[in-house]
């Protein structure tokens, strides 16, 4: 990225297509950053430069898919597709967008143009397999994960995949096996096929590996230790926690009272609920760990967490009571890393949602660990990043709304007496039928901003792949 960056700011003369292609190659080098915004300004000059840019209509589709505007991702490809009709990776990005529309048939009809033009297209072979799982066919969603390890058996990708369909079969031992496999493999490889040589970087499905691991040994010992563990399916499984009898940072007397609120909301709406107060590190952790256990299972996944959160190095946590906020190497230890939650869910089979009544700020940065008062802050100083898992359309949560009770940077209210003043408007809007999740979040984002005269302002980002409905569908 540098070396194009040099160029284009050198002041030589270049043609409009040389300088087109540059800003195309630093465009890729954002995108494997996950700076999509950057990434997106220099593919947008590419084009504007130079419309034959393929490349750089092909990986701008890439981007807004992952920011969820599939029609603008679909105008994209179809562009990438009239001007390089043969090469087979942009029949397979089209398919993976039609799948995520929840277009199946058309998604398999992409995968299968896509090995026509080139037999050794990996990632369609992958792609079909997801689709087929989707479909609930799994012989030939493993059928077509053979084909793709016979192609390249270095490739992470191929193994979560593996891990996914064997944990939607209810075999947790093969599941284990294509996690460990997944973390084996090479951080990054380049497959060479006959459109190219794009490099395949493992970074994100290692986490994925990693958090489903940690999940499936967990419940391992769940199980020896308790037999009745039960995997039977349901619809939509929820995990409340409210923390407040905080022992170093600042007392919050809500988030109980909000914890339950909303527990008896989701239960009215046919959520299978778990509720947790006051909840220490190690138990903390041992509830998102069979939270996760059981996700598969589900098709709507809900956690909502009221208390204190804070960032550390680009890194959101949420903070048990018991947790020490004390300045060293190991402060993180006591927290529960949301990177872990995301990874863990991350999975195009169903909708989840993270509802977060609690700040992002990091309480290292101001030299002091605590504070008083009623805020939802164990922080002096604000203006930390959104959650780094979908800040910019996201590397982690596939499938995932995460919703925050204040916008970046700011804090957000205990609210006196009631309740948080956004738990408050959450709790009236949820239960609403019909209402699709993001107008649902709508309106408690105007309710909230009206009620704290514009001192609070909720905030959310998506990587949902359709409509959802956590009460009744139209």
């Amino acid at each position: 990225m540098k070396a194009c960056t040099d160029i284009l700011q050198s002041g030589r003369r270049i043609s409009a297509a040389d300088k087109a292609k540059y800003l195309a190659y630093r465009g890729w080098a954002h995108t494997q950053k996950q700076d999509y915004q950057a990434a997106l300004a220099d593919l947008d000059m590419s084009i504007a430069l130079d419309g034959r840019q393929f490349g750089s209509h092909g990986s701008r589709a890439g981007i807004h898919r992952v920011l969820g505007a599939f029609e603008q991702a679909l105008n994209d490809v179809d562009a990438c597709i009239r001007l390089a009709p043969r090469f087979a990776p942009a029949r397979t990005l089209r398919g993976d967008i039609l799948r995520d529309k929840g277009d199946t048939e058309g998604a398999l009809k992409q995968y299968d143009a896509a090995l026509k033009l080139d037999p050794t297209e990996l990632s369609a072979y992958t792609g079909r397999s997801i689709t087929y799982r989707i479909l609930g066919r799994a012989k030939e969603a493993q059928a077509e994960l053979m084909r793709a390890l016979a192609l390249d058996k270095r490739v992470a990708e191929i193994y979560v995949a593996q891990g996914q369909l064997a944990e939607s079969n209810h075999d947790l031992a093969r599941a284990r096996e294509a996690y460990t496999r997944a973390l084996e493999q090479p951080k990054s490889i380049r497959f060479t096929n006959k459109a190219g040589s794009p490099i395949i970087d493992a970074t994100r499905q290692q986490k994925i590996a990693a958090a489903r691991l940690a999940v499936l040994n967990s419940e391992q010992q769940d199980v020896a230790a308790s037999p009745a563990v039960t995997t039977a399916p349901m619809q939509k499984l929820a995990l409340v926690i409210g923390n407040g009898t905080y022992g170093v940072a600042n007392v919050l007397p809500n988030p109980p009272k909000d914890a339950r609120r909303i527990a008896q909301e989701l239960r009215s709406i046919g959520f299978d609920t778990t509720e947790e107060i006051d909840m220490t590190s190690d138990a903390m952790r041992r509830a998102v760990k069979d939270f996760l256990a059981k996700a598969p299972h589900a098709k709507v996944t809900l956690i909502y967490f009221a208390g204190h959160g804070m960032q550390i190095d680009g890194k959101n946590y949420l903070v048990p009571v018991d947790a020490q906020l004390t300045s060293g190497k190991s402060i993180t230890d006591d927290l529960i890393d949301l990177d872990f939650i995301m990874a863990g869910l991350d999975d195009k089979l169903r909708a989840n949602v993270i509802v977060l009544d609690a700040c992002r700020d990091n309480p290292l940065t101001s030299g002091t660990s605590v504070v008083s008062g009623t805020a939802r802050s164990v922080a002096i100083r604000s203006g930390l990043a959104p959650q780094s898992g979908l800040s910019s359309g996201g590397t982690l949560g596939a499938g995932t709304l995460i919703a925050f009770a204040t916008a970046p940077g700011q804090v957000a209210l205990d609210g006196e007496g009631a309740g948080s003043p956004f738990t408050i408007a959450l709790a009236r809007h949820i239960i609403t039928p019909g209402l699709e999740l993001q107008q649902m979040l709508t309106r408690v984002r105007s309710e909230v901003v009206a009620s704290t005269k514009g001192k609070q302002v909720p905030w959310s980002n998506s990587s949902l792949l359709g409509e959802v409905y956590l009460a009744a569908a139209p």
